[in-house]
């Protein structure tokens, strides 16, 4: 059970990481632009009088928001990984979950669901995962 959960967090924190890293690419790239200033002043300002201008620029933070928490969540995922496989399955497994459920609380819409799913499936994998037992085979005299 700890190695199905291992690959599946492993296969997670791939998804979360690249997707998060894809944001951020694509919004520096914007940002670079020597005309983005320019538009983001006047878009900023026509926000202020245009409910529609306004939902487009939260959505916009939003995503920023939510890219910074795929790639928090991609590198905790990959620590919460190691520890599923050293058999720490509770924590791991806990760890897992929080991480597939945090992008979902900062973007606020539950589509995110589909890119944290593999998180959240390794989370519930490594809460089966126990620590090794001793062994109970007698001591030779």
């Amino acid at each position: 059970m700890r190695i199905a959960a291992f690959v599946v967090a492993l296969l997670g924190v791939a998804a979360s990481g690249l997707l998060g890293i894809k944001w951020l690419t694509d919004f520096s790239v914007e940002k670079s632009k020597p005309s983005y200033k320019q538009y983001v002043e006047l878009g900023r300002e026509l926000a202020k009088t245009d409910p529609e201008m306004k939902k487009k620029f939260e959505l916009l933070d939003g995503m920023v928001r939510t890219a910074y928490a795929f790639v928090a969540c991609a590198g905790i995922g990959l620590v919460a990984a190691v520890l599923v496989l050293k058999r720490q399955g509770l924590i791991g497994g806990v760890t897992l979950l929080v991480c597939g459920v945090v992008p979902v609380v900062f973007d606020g819409d539950p589509k995110m669901v589909l890119f944290t799913s593999l998180l959240l499936i390794a989370g519930i994998l490594a809460l089966f995962v126990r620590k090794k037992r001793p062994s109970t085979v007698p001591a030779p005299e």
